[in-house]
C-alpha cells in the first residue's frame, strides 16, 4: 500500500478497533442478535462519510485542474481516507476478486456475453434487409428496444436517415 507508515498507524488501528468495540457493547446493550453485525455495519457507514467528505474536499481543492483535465491522481490522492482506500482495494483483491467462486463467476458470465453478443450481431445482421431471417433472430431483434431501432433507422445511407459522418468521426 502506497501510504502506509507503520509508526503513524498504531493510533489509528487503536482507534478503530476502540471504536469497533463501542459499538459492539451498544449492539449487546440494545439487545441485538447479531452485535458484531451492528458494529460492522456503523463501522461501513461511518467509513462512506469519511470517504464521501475526503473526496469532497479534494475534488474542491482540485477543481481548476480537474475542468482543465490536467489532474491525473485518484480523488482520494492526499486525503485523510487515502489509506482506507488502499488498504480496501488490497483486501478486496487478496481476499474477494481472486477468490475461486468470483473467478468461475467471472468466465461465466464472459461465456455467456460472448454467447449474447454473437447471437444478436447474427441477427441484426439481415434486419432490415432482404436477406431471410430465422424465428430465433426475429425474436432476439424484438428485444431490441425500440428506441435503438429507431435511432438505427436514422443512421445515414438509410432511408430516411441523417447526413453522412466524416470518416474522422470514428477515430481514424
Amino acid at each position: 500500500m502506497r501510504n502506509y507508515r507503520r509508526e503513524r498507524q498504531t493510533d489509528r488501528y487503536a482507534m478503530a478497533v476502540s471504536w469497533l468495540e463501542e459499538r459492539y457493547r451498544k449492539g449487546v446493550e440494545r439487545d441485538y442478535s447479531r452485535p458484531d453485525l451492528y458494529a460492522v455495519q456503523n463501522w461501513i457507514i461511518s467509513a462512506q462519510g469519511q470517504m464521501i467528505s475526503g473526496v469532497t474536499d479534494c475534488f474542491t481543492k482540485n477543481y481548476a485542474s480537474i475542468m482543465e483535465g490536467a489532474y491525473r491522481d485518484d480523488l482520494f490522492a492526499g486525503t485523510d481516507v487515502e489509506l482506507l482506500m488502499d488498504a480496501l482495494g488490497d483486501i478486496a483483491y487478496r481476499y474477494a476478486f481472486c477468490t475461486r467462486p468470483i473467478l468461475k463467476l467471472e468466465i461465466a458470465a464472459q461465456t455467456i456475453f460472448n454467447f449474447l453478443l454473437e447471437q444478436f450481431v447474427n441477427a441484426v445482421i439481415p434486419y432490415d434487409t432482404d436477406l431471410p431471417m430465422t424465428q430465433v433472430q426475429k425474436k432476439l431483434v424484438s428485444l431490441i428496444s425500440d428506441n435503438y431501432k429507431k435511432i438505427y433507422s436514422s443512421v445515414p445511407g438509410k432511408e430516411g436517415g441523417g447526413e453522412a459522418l466524416p470518416e474522422t468521426a470514428f477515430g481514424d
